[in-house]
């Protein structure tokens, strides 16, 4: 009964871990294949019910991510959030379409020279254009949703640029709006994954399209070892990992904190923090090869919190 009780688990939530950036991928990759899909009646409804529920995860999100000091501010971290920016675009024009005519003089005051321009020029003029773009929206109730998501990350945008991190209280770092957004976004995944079975239940690999499936994958485990392995990370410490990989191992390293955290392989448990460590954000993960970190010589993985007022933890997966 148990093993039956497992197959019905929400894969979308798991209980005592939230990983707010994962949800944010995941559920643009549901939403977005649900757009491509929109002539099929069936998909068209789960697109409506998805919408309004994952539009206000991202707006929470973006906020959160918006109050972030550390790894997303700077150039760095500017040039990254850049990257999204086209996607994002297509998505906005997408639903300023629903609402205006391409050909209409509403949606060419919002894109007087189409949408790509908006991701043409320097820094400070993409920067502009898209202040263009929401204040021209925020012109149109309808168009509402639009302008909030738009604003949100213009303002996340030009906090990255102008490197003004906000201090963030640990506290608020999970606020109750955006758990609550979270675990709607979670539950309205799951049921997405359902109804989509019974639409395609002749083809059900169709799903899979739908979703990211490696942000679903199973961790490997043996037989006397559990899936992952939690790693606390005290404030201003460093810790060595107590997890044993071969050569041949994938590390997926998920970092559940609020700050960055660093990390390193060393022969010995107490080899000298070096100066080229490699970063985790917030929120962040990243796949490794054992043999990449120096194994076998390199048998044990250490790391490092350097915030000095904050816990961190880190999530140690073999894959």
């Amino acid at each position: 009964m148990k093993r039956l009780y497992i197959r019905f688990i929400n894969p979308f939530l798991i209980e005592g871990r939230r990983n707010f950036k994962k949800m944010a991928a995941q559920s643009s990759c549901n939403y977005d294949a649900l757009c491509a899909n929109d002539t099929n009646p069936l998909v068209h409804v789960r697109k409506t019910l998805t919408e309004p529920v994952y539009e206000q995860y991202h707006a929470h999100y973006d906020a959160w991510v918006n109050s972030q000091s550390g790894s997303l501010m700077g150039t760095k971290g500017f040039i990254a959030l850049l990257a999204e920016l086209p996607k994002k675009l297509k998505r906005w024009h997408r639903k300023i379409a629903e609402v205006f005519d391409e050909d209409s003089l509403e949606f060419g005051g919002i894109f007087p020279n189409g949408r790509n321009d908006v991701y043409r020029g320097s820094y400070g003029q993409r920067l502009s254009k898209l202040h263009s773009v929401a204040t021209e929206a925020k012109k149109y109730p309808e168009l509402n949703a639009v302008y909030e998501e738009i604003n949100a990350f213009y303002l996340l945008l030009k906090n990255a640029r102008s490197n003004k991190g906000i201090k963030q209280d640990t506290k608020d770092t999970s606020s109750a709006a955006l758990d609550q957004a979270y675990d709607a976004m979670g539950e309205m995944l799951f049921l997405n994954m359902l109804q989509l079975t019974t639409i395609f239940i002749k083809t059900p690999e169709v799903v899979g399209n739908y979703f990211d499936l490696k942000l679903l994958r199973k961790p490997k485990k043996q037989d006397d070892e559990s899936d992952s392995y939690i790693l606390p990370l005290p404030a201003n410490s460093k810790r060595t990992a107590n997890i044993s990989f071969s050569s041949n191992d994938s590390l997926l390293l998920i970092n559940n904190g609020t700050k960055s955290i660093y990390f390193y392989a060393a022969a010995t448990a107490d080899a000298p923090t070096p100066d080229n460590l490699t970063e985790i954000p917030a929120g962040g993960e990243l796949e490794i090869t054992a043999a990449s970190l120096g194994a076998p010589a390199n048998k044990f993985l250490i790391f490092v919190n350097t915030d000095l007022m904050e816990e961190g933890e880190v999530e140690i997966v073999l894959v």
